[in-house]
């Protein structure tokens, strides 16, 4: 798991120094351990990310993952995976649409 935050923490500087490419890069990294709820929040950032690279099928993918896992979860997660649904389609298909939020 450390691993994985590690590949986080290192994607997070990456896209905050305008390295979104490489910051993808080390969000697609899995590591060979047991998953941990960071991944969720790494595929959000990795959506994000892709979206601002226009890398909309990569985006799209990671968002659907997003509203996947978090569909079931409290309210406010919930209301994230909405959001994120919405994203996956808006940025799924032949036309894909720049996805806004709410």
């Amino acid at each position: 798991m450390r691993c994985y935050l590690d590949r986080y923490t290192k994607s997070r500087l990456l896209d905050s120094l305008g390295h979104h490419a490489d910051a993808e890069q080390a969000l697609r990294e899995r590591p060979y351990a047991v998953l941990s709820g960071l991944e969720v929040r790494a595929a959000l950032d990795r959506a994000m990310i892709a979206e601002k690279l226009q890398r909309f099928a990569t985006a799209a993918q990671a968002y659907a993952v997003v509203a996947r896992a978090w569909s079931p979860a409290d309210s406010v997660l919930r209301g994230m995976a909405t959001v994120a649904a919405r994203k996956a389609d808006q940025l799924s298909g032949d036309a894909p649409r720049l996805a806004t939020a709410p």
